[in-house]
């Protein structure tokens, strides 16, 4: 229903199964970026492994995804010849049934988590495989031939497919300021140029 939306006047409702947004056609052309920012708002209260956006090869060892583990913690996650290069991972949980904005920025000097605005840094995120200053991004994988919004297909099957609302889903060339980042999550008062 209209009600529901965040921005506009449509949104993604998905129930965790079968459900995803195909951008394949966009892959190859996504695959080329040395920097980027990927973004949604997102709603679930849903628990687990959920996928905002997946960039990755057809076997699943060349990846980056940005989604949902655990207890609703954000991720950020680059995989490169089935060697995890950059895990990172928010301490707050987002998947309290409201709206939340979630973002990465990959620029040249590092990568960071956005929660509604906010960079996630310090104690905010833990980093299982490399560090802030890891500057990966989606030219590191080979391979990319699949993009998925709200799912990642391996081996033919679709997976961590994500159960609730996903809206104003962006993907840029660039890493975005801290000042377009606010724009962002001001629920549709800006548009960075």
């Amino acid at each position: 229903t209209g009600a529901t939306n965040q921005i506009g006047d449509g949104k993604l409702a998905l129930d965790g199964t079968d459900d995803y947004v195909n951008l394949n056609a966009h892959a190859t052309g996504l695959a080329s970026y040395t920097e980027g920012t990927i973004s949604a708002w997102i709603n679930t209260s849903a628990s687990g492994p959920q996928m905002i956006f997946n960039l990755g090869d057809t076997v699943g060892s060349d990846f980056a995804s940005l989604q949902l583990v655990g207890s609703g913690q954000l991720q950020w996650w680059v995989s490169e010849g089935g060697i995890t290069t950059v895990q990172a991972i928010s301490t707050a949980s987002i998947h309290d049934g409201n709206w939340q904005h979630a973002a990465v920025t990959v620029g040249p000097s590092g990568h960071s988590l956005w929660i509604d605005g906010d960079e996630q840094t310090g104690g905010a995120l833990s980093y299982p495989n490399g560090s802030a200053a890891s500057s990966n991004c989606f030219d590191a994988l080979t391979g990319g031939a699949r993009a998925e919004v709200g799912a990642f297909e391996y081996s033919g099957t679709m997976n961590e497919e994500f159960n609730g609302l996903i809206d104003d889903f962006r993907i840029y060339d660039r890493a975005l300021s801290a000042t377009d980042m606010a724009e962002l999550s001001a629920a549709g008062n800006g548009d960075p140029e």
